[in-house]
């Protein structure tokens, strides 16, 4: 499932205020303490796994979020 286990754990908030917009977004779920590459589509959360998009809601719910980390070169 999860493909960046050891990104840094910082500004983290809780999921019902994440953006609903489409764009990727990193997930974090309490039950299994994983990290996810996301975005919201067709009214659930899609990670991006090993097999593509996988739906995150069919095995665990996130529970906060944060934005991506700028891109080296990028301001904040």
């Amino acid at each position: 499932g999860c493909i960046c286990r050891n990104h840094p754990m910082t500004e983290w908030q809780i999921i019902e205020t994440a953006p609903k917009d489409g764009k990727f977004y990193l997930l974090y779920c309490d039950e299994d303490g994983s990290i996810w590459l996301a975005a919201w589509q067709g009214g659930e959360w899609y990670g991006v796994d090993e097999f593509g998009l996988t739906r995150i809601s069919r095995i665990w719910e996130p529970t906060h979020w944060q934005p991506l980390p700028v891109r080296p070169g990028e301001a904040r």
